[in-house]
């Protein structure tokens, strides 16, 4: 769960944001557009070791951001 906005312009809906791990196939997630926040629970474990969190974003005037965030999974 994390929240995602933009001040400008804004982000209109889901279709708008894409949320993968390790370059996989895009998370199928919801979103509060009122409250700004995506929403995923996982359906599977993770496996251990070294992943990444991919977020991009597109506001309503064409501007792409795009996030990258390595997490690791301990035994």
């Amino acid at each position: 769960r994390f929240n995602i906005l933009d001040e400008s312009s804004g982000i209109k809906d889901e279709k708008n944001i894409k949320v993968q791990i390790d370059n996989e196939k895009p998370l199928i997630f919801e979103y509060n557009t009122y409250r700004k926040e995506v929403h995923y629970k996982l359906d599977q474990k993770v496996a251990e070791g070294k992943h990444e969190l991919r977020i991009e974003a597109l506001d309503n005037v064409g501007n792409k951001t795009v996030k990258k965030h390595e997490f690791y999974i301990k035994k």
